[in-house]
């Protein structure tokens, strides 16, 4: 009874004992606590079936979008106001696609997340490897060799998988990067090559006009004749 009237000093008790005896515990404040919000459950301490429901009944369709989210609202609990900037500027830059920005928050801020909570380091290090993923993803749907880019994925898994984080980033960065540059480079071939292609039709197209101007001042000729 004493450590329910200490943790709620808000609150009167009145107990009244089997012998008639009554004990009171007044009143120690006249502010109610702060509401209590609600704690996000975390992968690792979920039972399997009631994540595969959270991510069923999420609004967000991606994994980065619903870690992203979930950091989003890890930032309230911090305290450490440089740490809650740096995570804004991650969160940030991924809500505005910019990942090479955000992969470089990501290993500027990791030493001291790490520091603070190992459970929002998670959800950053799944994120940026997702990030990575899909950009080599991108490339190999366009049939482009991205093996180089590959190793330094998986290279980067395990780093991270070590807890090298500041190693694990700095891979990821350098595959991100490599895998955007060959992709941009597939972009501006293809541009050149259908440049060429209109080029080399432009003769084409300016024999058929003659052809056609030629054909009409001959008829134009002829009925003149007549």
């Amino acid at each position: 009874m004493k450590q329910t009237a200490i943790v709620n000093p808000h609150v009167q008790i009145i107990y009244t004992n089997p012998k008639a005896e009554q004990i009171i515990f007044p009143r120690a404040t006249e502010e109610l606590p702060k509401e209590t919000c609600e704690i996000k459950p975390h992968p690792y301490g979920v039972e399997l079936g009631r994540l595969i429901s959270m991510l069923k009944l999420t609004d967000t369709r991606t994994l980065q979008a619903f870690l992203t989210q979930e950091i989003w609202i890890d930032i309230s609990k911090i305290t450490n106001e440089e740490t809650r900037f740096e995570l804004k500027n991650i969160v940030n830059s991924i809500w505005k696609n910019n990942y090479t920005i955000t992969l470089e928050n990501m290993k500027n801020s990791i030493d001291n997340i790490t520091k603070l909570s190992k459970n929002i380091v998670n959800k950053i290090c799944i994120i940026g490897l997702d990030i990575c993923k899909s950009k080599i993803d991108s490339a190999i749907a366009l049939g482009l060799n991205c093996s180089s880019t590959n190793n330094l994925y998986k290279k980067a898994g395990q780093q991270i998988k070590d807890e090298k984080y500041e190693l694990g980033f700095d891979n990821i960065i350098k595959s991100f990067i490599k895998c955007d540059k060959i992709i941009n480079g597939h972009t501006i071939n293809n541009e050149k090559n259908l440049i060429q292609s209109k080029n080399a039709n432009i003769p084409l197209i300016t024999s058929i006009i003659f052809l056609i101007v030629g054909i009409i001042l001959i008829f134009i000729g002829l009925k003149q004749k007549r």
